[in-house]
């Protein structure tokens, strides 16, 4: 589970008066997180055992953005937004993790409304 808290600058290289308005921008983020495995696993001895392994933390990253929006109404627009994010996270390897870094960073897609006021 990784929960974004960001702040964006974006800009649009068409200008507010096109009808279909492209934008990029970049960005900084911390990113609360949470991991665990949980399940049956296998030593060095070829044991299995059953074991759970959990990790968490926030962690500061960096990402970046492109979208498209259009706007209707006076205030209003709608749009889409893609973005990707960069961040690893410190997990403690005594617990049983493979690695010592945990990957929080990818790519998403959103629908997004503007409102102005």
């Amino acid at each position: 589970r990784v929960v974004p808290l960001t702040a964006t600058i974006s800009v649009l290289p068409l200008g507010r008066d096109t009808a279909i308005q492209p934008y990029f921008g970049v960005g900084v983020g911390v990113f609360n997180w949470q991991y665990s495995e949980v399940g049956e696993f296998i030593d060095d001895n070829f044991d299995i055992f059953r074991g759970q392994a959990v990790a968490d933390g926030n962690d500061v990253g960096g990402l970046v953005l492109g979208g498209v929006r259009i706007p209707f109404a006076d205030r209003y627009s709608a749009g889409v937004e893609l973005r990707y994010q960069n961040a690893t996270g410190q997990v403690d390897t005594s617990q049983g993790f493979f690695s010592d870094r945990i990957d929080l960073g990818g790519l998403t897609t959103q629908f997004t409304v503007q409102i102005g006021f």
